[in-house]
């Protein structure tokens, strides 16, 4: 996974900082550590300039909430990987899942697939024993007891 700000790789393990972009209709970036301190900085200093020309401004809590609250939530462990994830402020409801990149998103969604294909067991017709269908229509646990009782139909015709 790489800083969409700088190009660096981050390393494995590392936390990921995802920002999301309200100008670019909730585009997400990833961020490293160094580039996400960098953007907080920069952030605060165009706070106080702005504080500087226009003092009254800031008495609307709300318009200063909306310009200027760049901030980073707590860390969330990714879904997928477990990596910890720290999302900006701005982003406008907490996630229920928190994944760091598209690559464990995509991952999660599949798994999530499977586990909702996955068919609850059942117990073989021949020999009773408990097993996991891999199709809808599966009736018997392996070959050997679909072989039994295609012998015990065919022996019951004669």
């Amino acid at each position: 996974m790489k800083c969409d700000r700088c190009e660096f790789p981050i390393p494995e393990g590392a936390p990921v900082y995802r920002r999301r972009d309200a100008n670019q209709r909730g585009a997400r970036w990833i961020w490293c550590a160094k580039c996400a301190a960098e953007e907080s900085a920069k952030k605060e200093r165009s706070r106080r300039h702005a504080l500087l020309i226009n003092p009254a401004a800031f008495e609307d809590e709300k318009w200063d909430n909306l310009c200027f609250s760049f901030g980073w939530r707590p860390a969330a462990p990714c879904a997928a990987c477990g990596r910890p994830v720290i999302n900006d402020r701005l982003s406008a409801k907490i996630c229920k899942r928190v994944v760091c990149g598209d690559e464990c998103r995509r991952a999660l969604y599949a798994a999530q697939a499977r586990e909702r294909r996955k068919l609850p067991t059942r117990a073989c017709s021949v020999c009773g024993k408990d097993f996991e269908p891999k199709r809808t229509d599966a009736r018997y646990c392996s070959a050997a007891c679909k072989q039994r009782a295609h012998r015990a139909r065919q022996e019951a015709k004669v």
